[in-house]
């Protein structure tokens, strides 16, 4: 396909932060990528720790949400956030927000600039998020 508007790419630098070569060869298992969404700034990538990371398109990292990042997700050890996993995530169009769905339920709206917690509830699902939209 040429003269169009899309253009296909390999993404290796991104794809070699999201796998360290220290994951490939551990015994333990690998925090990999469980969700992923793109809009016309990012490209954000959630994980089976809860953690999410934003990278520009030029793939460098821009900011890390959840995790050990954030401690507020994880100060309350009865917590539903705890060890979840990211299931779904969706960018606002202009890239100042992310929406997050867990495995545990939760959900979470993110500032990604200020790498913190815009609005979260934990008390409406008790089964995996697997779809979140922001409109």
């Amino acid at each position: 396909f040429s003269g169009g508007i899309i253009q296909m790419k390999s993404m290796s630098t991104l794809g070699s932060q999201l796998l360290p070569k220290e994951a490939a060869n551990s015994k333990s298992p690998a925090n990999l990528p469980t969700a992923l969404a793109v809009n016309s700034k990012f490209i954000a990538v959630g994980a089976q720790n809860g953690d999410i990371w934003v990278f520009d398109l030029f793939e460098q990292l821009k900011a890390t949400l959840g995790g050990k990042t954030n401690n507020i997700l994880n100060e309350n050890p009865n917590s539903v956030f705890k060890g979840a996993s990211v299931t779904s995530i969706d960018l606002s169009l202009h890239g100042d927000y992310l929406l997050a769905g867990y495995g545990s339920g939760v959900i979470i709206l993110w500032d990604i600039f200020k790498e913190s917690i815009l609005k979260s509830t934990d008390d409406l699902h008790t089964s995996p998020i697997t779809s979140v939209r922001l409109t």
